[in-house]
């Protein structure tokens, strides 16, 4: 065909303004229906929005499709006297949406576009009033939501980012919905080949309408160079009634969808997001489940996301119980071969209970559970993160509200990364849960729902060797709030309890940590004025056993939840960790919290329980703390308990705290035990309460140092600290301890070795001594000790001392013992050589020595004045007498007494004739009993 030359310039232009524009095509929209004018009679029927169908080509940027509205429903008339009004005419439904984007080219920058938006259906017109002693017209029902469907299919080598977008029409108030049937449904679909060369953005999204409970779909498929790829899905809400015209809602609508790809080098990502629909009036939100929505592969970095929300429950009817709360199940299982590094999310989210807003309303529901699952391995780094949280319990007027949804977090991950792959990070798994909350009570009588339990589980595996590298795995698992209480004759709901059991494992080449924490949920608050709720309890425990790990680290945690004005809930938590790995650095921490209480409750009682063995070091910890409380005379408990065992250096330390109110202080118990056959050994003990009972005990072989501390404050006191070392033919045991009411800080200190040198301090009151010590030990200012033992085997050498504080009670005996076995091959004499005395304040009232063999006393004298005690322990000489060939065991026992602060110490040297290498006696622990016999043995016969 000849143009005639004079149309060239316009078509030119529309050329031009076609390549640029999208066909965008609207539906006309539905006519509104008639208003009634004569008395009584019905008013007229909307008309319905027209579809829309729009298709782009190569020359369109994409496609833009909008199906009309429905028309509303004309108004009823009112009746005249004794007549009733007239109906309500019915809306129009709404007009379908389609847009199609199909496009090839080779350009750099590629463009693809489908958007479909289905119209709304129409509302129905207002019933005609009653006249006078009739009634109203009847309701009429609203229009349905139209269906949408958007598709793009794209085809490029350069930059492509193709989106489809697909949303359902909102149905009309009061849609009339038969069985099955669903308005307002969503698809959306996008696909795009990039070859092997393309950078990729695509979305495909699909919204249903809402009130119609139409159900949304999406699909998405790409290859390139790199992927960036990503879907959300969203199901609509069921219809609505208003309990008059018997029509009932439905369902909310379902939300899927898919998600491939293949990428290059360049990595992929891709995110899919999932929500149900909500429930209609009185109907359940649809659950949202999803096992393996991905088919991505790439070369690269793989990311990989995917989230999900169970649809929230209908508003209960009234007299009938609401709808239930949509579940949501989401569970990813991947094992890549070719992806250079893999990480993966999965949220689960529960739907909201119903709610029962009226006092006459039905039964309000519990929130949605929640489960979020992932397994991912591959050749390169991995990152896996499961979070799962439960749906919200329903509010409520009347009965009971819903209690909250529970959780479910579990990941696991292995990387193959070679040994000798250096990565700050090889591989990191954490599972996070936390329970729903409980419903509001939002009247008198009424009950709030209580919070929903939560389960968190993690593992990961790698096998890379450098020093820096660190896996770790995480599980924590949270318990629901309790619900809110309104009113003063409102209950509030409790916290969700929590107990993890074994919930977190690993092995690695490298680093190695691992933690596991259980938090109970807080008590719902009481804002009218009435009792709160308790707090949730939480159990954490752990039992591993580990053979390859060079450098491991657990940590176990058990927090109790806070009451609002109810009750603290309990903690524990406990550890149980042994390692056959040789040369192995283990260490495993414990920390429990007990909740804190309102002013007429009871606080949470806190218990941890650390215990490590290991082949290489070993370091235990445990910290308990008790919950606070404003409740005149109801004090809470912390007990710690901490115990190592290693073939290198040992470390116990617990600590127990039972003074979160100083007002109000509770009972601590704290044990620490720490034994090593091959380094050093060191136990530390520390607690603060009303009344609390220390101890530490630390134990050691060869040369290596033992030594153990015990600290405390203000309260009735009961300490002890025991040091031991054995090597060498010779144990030897230190311990200092009492019983007795301190008035502010303390410490007692034991320190041992063999072969090697002590130092004291005068910090702490102690005993501290080495056996066979090497090289000069006897001081120039010390003669005529020097003079009686020389030549003589040195036994040991040692200090006691006693410390009181400027808050020492009155009458406050410390007492300081060594104890020393060993055999003699003969008869010889035994010598104490005193060195020295130092002291400081005025605090001395007495000390009482005490030496013995076997039980048997060797010497005994108590002095009665600081001067006294001067004298005698300054360069002076006790022959003890003659020992006989065989064991022995030698006690030095020194007990200082206090009315004031000071500090008093004396060192000693002891010389043993005979003295002979034998095989080292079995483990012996001297106990607090003995030297309570040793306290009260009657002072008349020393003096």
């Amino acid at each position: 065909m000849r143009v005639p030359p004079r149309l060239i310039p316009l078509m030119l232009a529309l050329a031009v303004s076609q390549a640029y524009a999208a066909p965008t095509v609207t539906g006309a929209a539905g006519a509104d229906g008639t208003h009634a004018s004569l008395p009584g009679t019905a008013g007229s029927a909307a008309g319905h929005g027209q579809d829309a169908t729009a298709t782009a080509g190569a020359g369109d940027p994409g496609a833009v499709a909008t199906g009309g509205q429905g028309g509303r429903g004309g108004d009823g008339a009112a009746g005249a006297p004794g007549q009733a009004g007239g109906r309500g005419g019915n809306g129009g439904d709404g007009g379908h949406a389609t847009a199609s984007h199909a496009v090839q080219s080779s350009a750099a920058q590629l463009l693809a576009s489908a958007v479909a938006a289905a119209g709304r259906g129409g509302d129905p017109g207002i019933p005609g009033k009653d006249g006078a002693g009739a009634a109203w017209g009847p309701q009429g029902t609203g229009g349905r939501g139209g269906n949408a469907t958007a598709s793009v299919t794209a085809t490029g080598t350069g930059t492509i980012t193709a989106t489809s977008s697909a949303t359902g029409g909102t149905s009309g108030y009061l849609v009339p919905v038969g069985a099955g049937e669903r308005f307002g449904s969503a698809i959306a679909s996008t696909t795009v080949d990039g070859g092997s060369s393309a950078t990729v953005t695509a979305d495909a999204d699909a919204t249903a309408g809402a009130h119609g409970g139409g159900n949304a779909a999406a699909t998405l498929h790409a290859t390139g160079y790199r992927l960036s790829l990503g879907s959300k899905v969203t199901g609509g809400s069921g219809a609505y009634h208003n309990g008059l015209t018997g029509l009932g809602g439905n369902d909310g609508g379902s939300a899927t969808g898919k998600i491939s790809g293949t990428a290059g080098l360049g990595g992929a990502s891709a995110l899919l997001t999932l929500e149900g629909g909500a429930g209609g009036s009185g109907a359940n939100g649809a659950d949202v489940v999803a096992r393996n929505p991905f088919d991505v592969t790439t070369t690269g970095r793989l990311s990989l996301s995917l989230s999900g929300k169970g649809g929230d429950a209908g508003s209960s009817n009234p007299g009938a119980p609401g709808g239930r709360a949509g579940n949501a199940d989401l569970e990813l299982v991947l094992d890549d071969p070719s992806a250079s590094s893999l990480a993966m999310r999965v949220r689960a989210t529960g739907g909201a209970g119903s709610l029962a807003s009226t006092t006459d309303s039905g039964q309000a529901t519990r929130g949605g559970h929640a489960s979020a699952k992932l397994q991912g391995t591959t050749k390169g780094e991995i990152d896996l993160v499961a979070n799962a949280t439960g749906g919200a319990g329903g509010a409520s007027r009347s009965g009971a509200a819903g209690h909250g949804g529970d959780a479910l977090a579990a990941a696991s991950g292995t990387t193959h990364l070679p040994p000798r792959w250096g990565s700050r990070y090889p591989g990191a798994v954490s599972a996070v849960a936390v329970g729903g909350a409980g419903g509001i009570s939002w009247s008198d009588g009424v009950r709030a729902g209580d919070g929903g339990t939560a389960q968190a589980s993690a593992s990961v595996h790698s096998r890379t060797v450098y020093e820096f590298d660190l896996t770790e795995a995480k599980a924590l698992a949270t318990g629901g709030e309790g619900g809110k209480a309104t009113t003063l004759g409102g209950i509030a709901g409790n916290g969700g309890a929590v107990s993890l059991f074994d919930s977190v494992g690993g092995s690695a080449a490298s680093r190695l940590e691992l933690r596991q924490e259980a938090y109970g949920g807080a008590g719902g608050l009481h804002t009218g004025g009435g009792v709160g709720g308790s707090g949730g309890a939480a159990l954490s425990q752990l039992t591993l056993a580990d053979a390859v790990t060079p450098a491991l680290t657990v940590d176990v945690l058990g927090h109790g939840g806070h009451g609002a004005g109810g009750n603290g809930g309990g903690a524990q938590a406990i550890l149980e960790l042994a390692s056959t790995s040789i040369g192995a650095a283990v260490r495993g921490n414990t920390h429990a919290k007990g909740g804190d209480a309102g002013m007429r409750a009871l606080a949470g009682d806190a218990l941890a329980r650390s215990t490590v063995r290991a082949a290489g070091q070993a370091e235990s910890r445990a910290y308990a703390l008790a919950g606070e409380t404003w409740n005149p005379g109801a004090q809470s408990a912390a007990t710690a308990f901490s115990r190592a065992e290693a073939g290198g250096a040992a470390t116990a330390l617990a600590d127990a705290d039972a003074v979160t109110e100083p007002s109000n202080p509770g009972i601590a118990r704290a044990r620490a035990e720490s034994i090593s056959t091959g380094g050093s050994s060191t136990a530390f003990a520390k607690g603060r309460g009303r009344i609390f009972d220390i101890s530490a005990h630390s134990q050691a072989s060869g040369s290596a140092a033992s030594r153990a501390t015990v600290e405390g404050s203000r309260g009735d006191a009961t300490a002890l600290a025991t040091s031991t070392s054995t090597g060498s033919g010779m144990r030897v045991e230190t311990s200092a301890g009492a019983k007795f009411a301190s008035g502010g800080y303390f410490g007692f200190e034991a320190r041992t070795s063999i072969g090697s040198t002590v130092a004291g301090q005068a910090y702490h009151t102690g005993s501290f001594a080495n056996a066979l010590p090497v090289g000069a030990v006897i001081p120039a200012g010390a003669p005529t000790v020097a003079a009686a033992l020389e030549g003589q085997p040195i036994a040991a050498v040692g200090r006691m001392l006693g410390v009181s504080t400027s808050s020492a009670v009155p009458g406050a005996h410390h007492l300081t013992t060594a104890s020393f076995r060993f055999d003699t091959f003969a008869p010889g004499a035994l010598t104490l050589g005193l060195l020295d005395f130092r002291s400081a304040g005025i605090g001395f009232t007495e000390l009482e020595l005490i030496v013995s063999n076997h039980g048997s006393e060797l010497f005994s004298w108590t002095f009665d004045s600081l001067a006294a005690a001067q004298a005698f322990f300054d360069d002076n000489v006790l022959d003890l007498g003659m020992l006989g060939a065989g064991s022995q065991d030698i006690l030095i026992a020194a007990d200082f007494t206090f009315d004031a602060s000071g500090r008093f110490d004396f060192d000693y040297v002891l010389g043993a004739q005979g003295l002979a290498p034998v095989p080292e006696p079995q483990v012996w622990m001297l106990m607090l009993l003995g030297l309570t016999v040793l306290l009260v043995r009657a002072r008349a016969t020393r003096r």
